[in-house]
């Protein structure tokens, strides 16, 4: 691209467009799409996490952490999937085991800060195996 090209006035939405790319992988036994979090998504995560083990409220920091699976879950497209089409954070934890949910919160962690090939390789193939 010579400087002639070059649009500074479209550089600031450039540099601000999200990446909007759907990693396929499997979760709870479903395929499933998952996206990255944002840095700014994954501190809010973290810092409203803080705060509510602060406050020792078990229930709510287990729900957070279920809900950062279900935000993460979109289309095939990338594009958001509706809420009445996904399950609650209440319905998984009461659906789930607290080893299968906690391999869901690793497996969507570990991609929101690298790859998910990687976070793959790091994981048990089933539940419970090592």
């Amino acid at each position: 691209m010579t400087a002639q090209n070059f649009d500074l006035s479209a550089l600031k939405q450039a540099l601000l467009k999200p990446r909007n790319t759907a990693i396929e992988t499997e979760l709870f036994g479903a395929k499933v799409y998952l996206r990255r979090r944002t840095a700014g998504e994954l501190i809010d995560y973290e810092e409203a996490l803080d705060k509510a083990q602060l406050e020792d409220d078990v229930r709510r920091s287990s729900e957070m952490s279920v809900q950062l699976i279900i935000d993460s879950l979109v289309n095939p497209d990338g594009s958001a999937i509706l809420p009445e089409f996904l399950p609650t954070a209440a319905e998984l934890i009461a659906a789930h085991d607290n080893p299968t949910l906690i391999d869901a919160i690793g497996k969507v962690k570990a991609h929101a800060i690298g790859r998910l090939d990687e976070a793959e390789k790091n994981l048990p193939a089933h539940p419970g195996s090592s």
